[in-house]
């Protein structure tokens, strides 16, 4: 089963634009909310407080306004007072809001921090504003300098033909085969030469900046699929000794295991390591072979049963037994014979007999649902 994380948001108070003030707390209701990387004026914005977009709208905390050269931030009488070249917005104490939208809400995660509509920042001062397709990242310029920044990394990525990078422009990496200091960092720039060779920059997050032609930071994993992966730990799965990922393992087929740990490999070609414990309280490591998309339904969901397919499907004990030593039995379904072999890399049909295939040079004959015969060359 995939996951997918959604973050919960509540629907409190109705706030009109201008000075705010409080208002009675509205029913709850679900919001989706997602994160969005900021580059202003060329520069990739790093921050504790993120920028979000909730719908189709994208905002801003005040810790990433305050970086807007064209805006002041200042703190008056208690309330903070945003002053833009056109107009202002106030806001009071209470910062627990995003402000000057028709339902503002209240983040549940996130905390105590305002947060203000890219849309209204706009109204208050000469801001330029690009939202790119692919990552939805925002790029903010405030000055001539800054467009012109901005221009050349649209560029770069209007002609990047790498879907990975362009689909996580601005957002946080985490890299195979790096070191602790530069185990993650966001993609900011995309460049291509005369002989399509792309490169790409990357900021890490001890501050450095990576020009990066020969991929030596790459494969990596985006930050949404490695928090997916690491929310399968401590969960219970059996192993599916099918799937290529266990292709190679000494991990038993329908094995039940606890996953201890999913950590990056410090050798970028092996990809990932998986620790397993056992039935009997012994562990087991998986090294899993390197992936860059479709990470968790290559490493997880292929991979294992995430429900105990003893509950799951209807096998007798004697083909349970077969199973677990990855072999067939007359009489299996192709439901069966799929658990202990795995799918088949072709069907030949004929009437109410089927030749099942495997590229391992091996066949299985079934009359109707009805394993009657198999070979092994």
């Amino acid at each position: 089963m995939k996951k997918s994380l959604l973050w919960l948001v509540i629907l409190l108070l109705c706030l009109p634009l201008g000075s705010v003030a409080a208002a009675p707390a509205k029913a709850a209701k679900e919001v989706k909310t997602e994160e969005i990387g900021v580059f202003i004026d060329g520069n990739y914005v790093v921050s504790p407080v993120k920028a979000l977009k909730i719908g189709s709208k994208n905002y801003l905390p005040l810790k990433i306004i305050s970086k807007l050269s064209n805006i002041d931030v200042q703190v008056v009488d208690g309330k903070t007072v945003l002053t833009g070249t056109k107009d202002l917005i106030v806001i009071e104490k209470d910062k627990a809001e995003i402000f000057n939208v028709k339902k503002p809400i209240q983040l549940e995660k996130i905390g105590a921090y305002a947060y203000v509509a890219i849309s209204d920042l706009s109204k208050i001062t000469d801001l330029g504003v690009k939202t790119l397709t692919n990552s939805g990242s925002v790029l903010l310029w405030t000055t001539p300098e800054g467009k012109q920044k901005t221009d050349v990394m649209v560029s770069g990525i209007a002609q990047s033909k790498d879907k990975i990078l362009k689909e996580n422009f601005g957002k946080k990496m985490y890299f195979y085969g790096s070191s602790k200091s530069y185990d993650y960092g966001w993609i900011v720039g995309i460049t291509s030469n005369q002989y399509n060779t792309e490169s790409a920059t990357y900021l890490l997050k001890n501050g450095k900046l990576i020009e990066d032609y020969n991929y030596s930071y790459q494969p990596m994993i985006s930050e949404k699929e490695y928090k997916e992966l690491q929310a399968y730990v401590g969960k219970t799965v059996w192993a599916y000794r099918n799937s290529a990922v266990l292709a190679n393992s000494s991990i038993k087929n329908i094995e039940k295991l606890k996953i201890a740990s999913i950590v990056l490999n410090s050798d970028s070609n092996t990809g990932m390591t998986i620790k397993f414990k056992r039935a009997d309280g012994s562990t087991v490591n998986q090294r899993i072979p390197l992936r860059t998309d479709k990470v968790v339904d290559y490493y997880i969901a292929d991979s294992f049963f995430l429900d105990d397919p003893h509950k799951t499907y209807k096998v007798s004990k004697k083909f349970w037994s077969s199973i677990y030593k990855r072999a067939v039995m007359k009489g299996m379904t192709k439901e069966q014979a799929v658990l202990a072999w795995g799918a088949p890399e072709r069907v030949n049909e004929y009437g109410n007999y089927e030749q099942w295939v495997y590229s391992t040079r091996q066949y299985l004959y079934f009359e109707k649902n009805s394993l009657y015969s198999w070979q092994n060359f």
